[in-house]
C-alpha cells in the first residue's frame, strides 16, 4: 500500500466488521455498527430501489434523482464491501454494469419499509421548497408502505424470491 494511504473504508477486520469506522459513532454497540453500515442518506434508498431486482447502474442513478455519479459510485462500492450488493460487469458495447442486492441487502428491506411507514405517518407533509414530486418514486415505494411489518416484500425473512426453473 502506498505510504500515507489508508485501507478502503470497506476493508474488513476480524469478526467481519469494517476495519476502520466510517462516520464513527463513538460506541461499540450493534446499533452503532448498523448505523455505520446503513444509516446514511443513500443506503436504504438504494436498497429500496433494488428490492424488485437487479438494475443497470444508469437506471439506478436515474431512479434516485439528485445523486451525482461520484456519490453513487462511492456508496455502491461501500455497500459492495459491506456485502449488501453485488456488481456485475458485462463486456458489451456500450459497457453495462448491473447491481443487485445480496441476502444481507434484502435483510435491510424491513428496515427501509418501517422507516418509510414512519415517514408517512410522522413526517409527511406538502412538498417543501426545492422538493420535487416524483409520482413514479412514490409508486415504487408503495410496496414498502403496505407490506406487513417484519416481511420483506411479502417474501418473509428478508430473502430474495426463489427462482423457478
Amino acid at each position: 500500500m502506498a505510504e500515507g494511504r489508508q485501507p478502503a473504508s470497506g476493508a474488513r477486520g476480524s469478526g467481519g466488521a469494517p476495519a476502520r469506522a466510517r462516520g464513527a459513532r463513538g460506541q461499540w454497540t450493534p446499533l452503532a455498527r448498523a448505523l455505520t453500515v446503513a444509516g446514511d442518506r443513500w443506503t436504504l434508498a438504494i436498497v429500496a430501489e433494488l428490492a424488485p431486482g437487479p438494475l443497470r447502474l444508469s437506471a439506478l442513478r436515474a431512479r434516485l434523482g439528485g445523486v451525482s455519479a461520484g456519490v453513487l459510485d462511492r456508496h455502491l462500492r461501500r455497500m459492495e464491501a459491506d456485502g449488501l450488493l453485488t456488481r456485475s460487469r458485462h463486456r458489451e458495447l456500450p459497457p453495462r454494469v448491473e447491481v443487485a442486492l445480496t441476502g444481507a441487502g434484502h435483510e435491510l428491506l424491513p428496515v427501509a419499509a418501517a422507516l418509510a411507514r414512519w415517514g408517512l405517518s410522522r413526517a409527511w407533509s406538502a412538498p417543501r421548497a426545492g422538493e420535487r414530486v416524483d409520482a413514479e418514486a412514490l409508486l415504487r415505494q408503495l410496496a414498502l408502505l403496505v407490506q406487513a411489518p417484519g416481511c420483506a416484500g411479502g417474501r418473509g425473512e428478508g430473502r430474495p424470491p426463489e427462482r423457478r426453473r
